[in-house]
């Protein structure tokens, strides 16, 4: 069984800077949306330094909030798919530009040992049209006196030798991100949601 408490950022900073972890410890969960364009490149955000990991390249998404509690259960989608419009500017419901918006694998553990709900939206736009839809969203949010979360957008080809060669990239990077291309290219076992 596993019990949930919703808590506040103080406590997931004090989690996040913990360095060693017991079993009774707060395992922070949140949600992570892997982002593919429909020319085979996943969409990887460089956060702004405006937020609490400046710089930091990450998959798109975040933490649980109240509006993702539904009695006594957590709505994990909608908790992704609030991220992916906050984050990108993208409404997984618009079928004019999304594929497919899907439940993808459970990563746990790791150096924070949180657990990370992935999905994945697979785009119908390609590599230029999301530069572009992200150009209009960041600009729009401009005009509203709001700073994107997101700073800039990064696209690595979904084969197995890019991934490898950004794995190697010396920029911080969520230690979330790397298992979870290398696992949407076979190299890891995954926990499927």
């Amino acid at each position: 069984m596993i019990s949930v408490e919703l808590t506040d950022y103080a406590h997931f900073l004090y989690t996040l800077n913990r360095n060693a972890y017991e079993d009774h410890d707060c395992r922070v969960i949140y949600t992570s949306v892997l982002v593919e364009t429909a020319d085979g490149k996943f969409v990887i955000g460089i956060m702004g330094e405006d937020t609490f990991a400046p710089q930091k390249l990450q998959l798109f998404g975040g933490g649980i909030d109240k509006g993702d509690l539904k009695g006594n259960e957590i709505d994990l989608e909608n908790s992704a798919k609030k991220e992916i419009v906050e984050e990108l500017g993208i409404d997984v419901n618009d079928l004019k530009i999304v594929k497919q918006f899907r439940r993808y694998l459970l990563k746990e553990g790791g150096r924070s040992n949180f657990y990370s709900a992935v999905f994945k939206l697979d785009l119908l736009l390609n590599q230029d049209e999301v530069k572009n839809s992200y150009e209009k969203y960041v600009q729009q949010l401009s005009r509203q006196g709001i700073k994107p979360e997101i700073e800039s957008l990064l696209f690595v080809p979904r084969e197995l030798d890019a991934i490898e060669k950004f794995a190697s990239d010396k920029r911080e990077k969520d230690e979330n991100l790397i298992p979870v291309l290398k696992a949407s290219v076979g190299l890891f076992p995954v926990n499927k949601l």
